[in-house]
Formats: structure tokens, C-alpha cells, sequence
């Protein structure tokens, strides 16, 4: 496994399956790659809309609500990628984010990559 991608979640039935969707459009089917949702105990419908995706290599995890510090610890002891990526639940992430990131996984040169960010004013008004 290259890439676990971390996605901690607290009441997003909002935006979860968006966020997960713009991850799994630029993977397609690529097995080095999973994805763990960790639900820290959302009390709307998160729960139902992440079990509900019939999505390859997708893991959902359902906890207590112990907060996004713990609920990343727990994605992290679940991931068997070389490499981690932690996504929020409410991010979306651009169509080429794989591109940029496929040139730095498996590179001994980098221990890190950061990505910048695009804020989207459409989206504040949520």
C-alpha cells in the first residue's frame, strides 16, 4: 500500500460523500491507495452515508465522539499506506491533486509534501 488518506469526520452528512468523491475521481482504481473515514461519533446521518458508498478500498471506522486528534490517531493505527495524507471531511480536493502528489510517493528524497489551499467564498455561506 503507497497512500492511506485520513479523513476524520464529526457530523458532515453535508459534505462527507463530496469530499470522499473528490478523492476516489482521480484514484479510480489504483489498489495502492485506501481510504479511512474515522466517524467520531456523528449523531446525523455521516454514519449511513459512508457505509452506504460501495467504493474499493474505502474503510470505515465508527467511534465515540473523542475528537479529530483522537479519531486521526485511530485512522493512523488502521492504515497500511507508506505514507499518510490527512483530508478533512469538508475539503475538496482539485482534479489533479493525485498528479501532483504521484511525483513525490515512493521518492526518497521527500519525507513530506504540503499542499496548498483554495478557498472556495461560495462555500463560507454553507
Amino acid at each position: 500500500m503507497d497512500l492511506s488518506i485520513i479523513i476524520p469526520v464529526f457530523n458532515g452528512e453535508k459534505f462527507i460523500k463530496k469530499s470522499i468523491y473528490s478523492i476516489v475521481n482521480q484514484i479510480k482504481e489504483n489498489n495502492n491507495i485506501e481510504i479511512i473515514v474515522v466517524n467520531d461519533g456523528s449523531t446525523d446521518e455521516t454514519k449511513k452515508i459512508c457505509e452506504s458508498l460501495n467504493i474499493k478500498n474505502l474503510k470505515v471506522i465508527n467511534t465515540q465522539n473523542k475528537g479529530v486528534s483522537v479519531a486521526r490517531n485511530i485512522g493512523i493505527n488502521s492504515a497500511q499506506g507508506n505514507y499518510i495524507m490527512f483530508v478533512d471531511a469538508d475539503d475538496y480536493l482539485d482534479d489533479c491533486w493525485y498528479n501532483v502528489l504521484e511525483k513525490y510517493i515512493n521518492n526518497t528524497e521527500y519525507d513530506i509534501v504540503f499542499f496548498g489551499n483554495n478557498l472556495n467564498e461560495n462555500l463560507r455561506k454553507r
